[in-house]
C-alpha cells in the first residue's frame, strides 16, 4: 500500500504546487475583463434561454394550426413580411424576416 505524502513535502516531479496569492502585475484587468466575460455569458445563456421558449411556442402554435404540410414534409408559409418554415423531422424551426436577413 502506498504511504501518504505529508503536506509539508515537496510536490513530485510534473505536479502543480498550489498557487496561494500569486498573481500576474496585471491582475485587475484581466479580473475585470473576466467578469464582464462572466457577466455577458449569463446574458446569452439568458437570451437563448427565451430565444428556446418562443422557437418552441411557435412550433406548437404550428402545429396546433393542422397545416398542409409540403412533399418533402415541411411546412411552410409567409405572412407579413415574414417566412416560417418548420421542418418536423428535425425539430427545426427557421424564421425569416423579409427586412432583414434570416433569423433561426
Amino acid at each position: 500500500m502506498a504511504e501518504k505524502k505529508s503536506e509539508q513535502e515537496s510536490p513530485e516531479v510534473g505536479e502543480q504546487i498550489m498557487l496561494i496569492d500569486i498573481a500576474p502585475e496585471n491582475i485587475k484587468p484581466i479580473i475585470k475583463a473576466a467578469k464582464l466575460y462572466k457577466r455577458a455569458q449569463s446574458e446569452r445563456l439568458a437570451a437563448l434561454k427565451e430565444e428556446v421558449k418562443y422557437k418552441t411556442e411557435v412550433r406548437e402554435l404550428v402545429r396546433k394550426s393542422n397545416p398542409q404540410q409540403l412533399e418533402d414534409g415541411d411546412i411552410k408559409f409567409e405572412y407579413d413580411g415574414f417566412e416560417v418554415i418548420i421542418t418536423p423531422q428535425d425539430e427545426k424551426v427557421t424564421v425569416k424576416d423579409k427586412a432583414i436577413n434570416a433569423i433561426d
